[in-house]
């Protein structure tokens, strides 16, 4: 069974859905953070709401999976996704990707 800290946007079903997810500025934070080659922040994710320490976690373990990938993602904004996260998470909306 999933818990609720499992990437959100493997859950999603479409574009919509997943784009909220990115573009909350924890998901963000974590995600530039761990790119960075930054450790976790526990004191931040423990001072966060529950729904923010989800989606700095959530955030870090996309960047990681970028990481994995040899995806190179400069994102300097949450309100505008590059293309190449955009086509990762597009492709896991697929049908027979989850």
């Amino acid at each position: 069974m999933r818990g609720l800290s499992d990437v959100a946007t493997r859950r999603a079903r479409h574009w919509p859905e997943a784009r909220r997810v990115l573009s909350h500025p924890d998901f963000h934070h974590g995600f530039r953070e761990a790119q960075s080659g930054r450790p976790f922040d526990h004191r931040r994710a423990d001072a966060l709401p529950r729904l923010g320490q989800i989606r700095y976690e959530n955030g870090r373990q996309i960047a990681a999976e970028c990481a994995a990938l040899g995806l190179a993602v400069d994102w300097p904004s949450p309100g505008h996704i590059p293309p190449a996260l955009k086509h990762l998470v597009l492709r896991r909306l697929q049908p027979g990707r989850r």
